[in-house]
Formats: C-alpha cells, sequence, structure tokens
C-alpha cells in the first residue's frame, strides 16, 4: 500500500511540476541590435512547480488576496491599467515633467520584446492555474493583462525600467523611484497574478538590460 501511495504522490508531482502557461508557443519577438546582452541566459529557471519555494509564494498569494483592502484594489486596478500613472502623480507632486515620448521607445523597441520573449521561453503558468492543483485558494483580479506565461512579471519589469530611467534624469528622487517599481511588484501579488520570484527576475533583467542601453537613451 505504501509503494502504491508513493508511486501515486510521485506521478502528482510529475504531472505538476509539466504544467505550463499554455502549449501553444508564441513566436519570438525581434529584440533590437542596441542590447548586445546574452538576455536569454540572465535569468535562472523559475521556482519548480512542486518545489517548496512555490508552495510557500502561492501561500502568500493567498494571504495577500484574501486580504485585501479598497485602497489596495484600487492599487491593482492603477497598475494593471498602466504602470505610468503612479510614476507621473510623484514627479507631478515634485513638479518633474515625465519624458513620455522617450519612455515609449525605450519600453516598446527595447523592453517589451525582451521579457515577452522570456515569458514564452520559461512558460511559467500563472499563480491561479496553479494553485488549485495544491489545494491553494487565490482570490485573483481577472483582467486582460496576464494572459501571457508569468516569468518574469512584464509590469514590474517596466516599472524597474521607469525607475533606471528617471534615475538618470532626477538622480536626487531615485530611491522613491525604486520604491515604486516595487509598488508595482506588490500590486502584481495583490492581484493575485505573479509569484515573488516573478518579480525579483523581472527587476533583474531590467537592470541588466538597461546597463547595456543606457548610453542610448541619455
Amino acid at each position: 500500500m505504501k509503494k502504491i501511495i508513493s508511486e501515486v504522490s510521485q506521478n502528482i508531482s510529475e504531472s505538476l511540476n509539466k504544467m505550463v502557461y499554455s502549449e501553444d508557443l508564441e513566436p519570438d519577438k525581434k529584440v533590437s541590435n542596441l542590447i548586445s546582452i546574452d538576455w536569454r541566459n540572465i535569468l535562472p529557471e523559475p521556482p519548480k512547480n512542486n518545489s517548496e519555494v512555490t508552495r510557500q509564494e502561492l501561500m502568500e498569494l493567498s494571504k495577500l488576496t484574501k486580504n485585501r483592502t479598497q485602497e489596495q484594489l484600487e492599487l491593482v486596478m492603477t497598475v494593471d491599467k498602466k504602470v505610468d500613472d503612479i510614476f507621473i502623480e510623484y514627479l507631478e507632486k515634485v513638479k518633474l515633467s515625465f519624458p513620455q515620448k522617450t519612455v515609449d521607445k525605450l519600453y516598446k523597441t527595447i523592453f517589451y520584446p525582451v521579457f515577452m520573449n522570456l515569458k514564452w521561453q520559461y512558460n511559467r503558468p500563472r499563480p491561479y492555474q496553479l494553485a488549485p492543483m495544491l489545494g491553494i485558494e487565490i482570490d485573483h483580479v481577472e483582467t486582460e493583462t496576464h494572459h501571457t506565461p508569468a516569468y518574469p512579471s512584464g509590469h514590474t519589469a517596466y516599472g524597474a525600467m521607469l525607475a533606471s530611467f528617471l534615475s538618470e534624469i532626477y538622480p536626487s528622487h531615485s530611491s522613491n523611484f525604486y520604491n515604486l517599481a516595487n509598488v508595482v511588484g506588490l500590486a502584481r501579488k495583490l492581484q493575485g497574478v505573479h509569484y515573488e520570484s516573478d518579480n525579483s527576475s523581472a527587476m533583474v533583467i531590467a537592470g541588466a538590460i538597461w546597463e547595456d542601453v543606457r548610453f542610448d537613451f541619455i
């Protein structure tokens, strides 16, 4: 009996670990020739679906999403719709301008192709896909912005990109910009659509790409 239980448990674990966001892979997106680093091999593999790390990340999301306040929900929806807004709001308070045209170019030509390619390279299932398989409940907020693989977080990568770029222009505000990037990551967890490791990987890849192209944009 113990052998049978062990075999069943192993089969469940193996099936769980093979789970991906989707079997239908998107074609590679063209990456700018301004990027010279080996961006495909910067990040580690995401934690395995059946790992203790992933289980702990899911438990954190379960707690966060069950106890969302109205204020947190408003943050979720703001970040979900447009990451720029929380940075623009801050800049307006300190009477500084937001360089929208350069930001748009930096995002569309440099960052977006990289993190979208990485998402499909790793093909990690979203937390709300995986959680039920482990008996964990996540109350995620359904929107149109999380219908891609989870790893790395695109929203958090964008927030980190903004923090890096704006820090070059307004260096005395750098710590506040990076705090806002972390707020973006928190919002995606409060929404129940990203693991913590999605956010940390996004910060890493955004920082690496920015250091590679920064002199083309400042």
